[in-house]
């Protein structure tokens, strides 16, 4: 069936003529052209067009709510595909971790957090989806991630967050909230491996050898 219909393999739909494919069925060639024309044409990319909510993508013009919804369907879909051959209980390569992190948020439309918890090995146990809205330097997001941590007795943790239309670079926010987490997870002997911070398919680090052995306690 897959190849009668002219799908691509493993629904991949990273570019513009496999994911204009599934459009076509939904809404026929020449709309789907049309279609993709308007929607790249305001958000520039996939991914970001991926990222918008269903009411942002409905205000491009010929665009109805059941396109937006196949849309983030699609989102969804890639999403999962990533992230549930993911396989926890061993030692991931950067790239792996990139990977799997940028699925986490493929779709997301505000801004989240996610942690991976690790072992004294090094190896991946869980992952758990943290909060949503705007991060800040309150004392609620350290202490639920050390709550998950000591759930799954976890001694590293990895915290990615999205910036939803902005930037990979870290704010000022967000580098003092990594020296918070650095102090608070210290104190408990947890380690904070890495903070990444994900935008539009883009993925960035804040520089945690900067911030290890500062004071961000005021």
């Amino acid at each position: 069936m897959r190849n009668k219909l002219g799908l691509p393999d493993m629904l991949t739909f990273d570019t513009r003529s496999s994911f204009e494919k599934l459009l076509a069925f939904h809404l026929g060639n020449e709309k789907s052209r049309e279609c993709m024309d308007k929607l790249l044409g305001r958000y520039g990319s996939l991914s970001t067009v991926f990222s918008a909510s269903e009411d942002e993508i409905c205000r491009v013009a010929g665009v109805g709510m059941s396109t937006a919804l196949l849309i983030k369907l699609v989102a969804y879909v890639n999403s999962r595909r990533i992230t549930d051959k993911f396989e926890f209980g061993r030692v991931h390569t950067e790239l792996e971790l990139r990977e799997y992190i940028g699925a986490l948020f493929l779709g997301t439309s505000v801004e989240s957090v996610y942690v991976i918890l690790l072992d004294n090995n090094g190896r991946t146990v869980h992952a758990e989806h943290v909060s949503d809205g705007i991060v800040n330097a309150s004392d609620v997001l350290p202490r639920k991630i050390l709550e998950c941590a000591k759930k799954r007795k976890a001694t590293q943790i990895i915290v990615a967050h999205s910036h939803p239309k902005g930037t990979v670079s870290p704010s000022k926010d967000d580098i003092i909230t990594t020296g918070r987490l650095i102090n608070m997870f210290s104190s408990v002997g947890v380690k904070l491996r890495a903070h990444y911070i994900v935008s539009d398919g883009e993925i960035g680090k804040v520089d945690l050898d900067m911030l290890y052995g500062s004071d961000f306690r005021s």
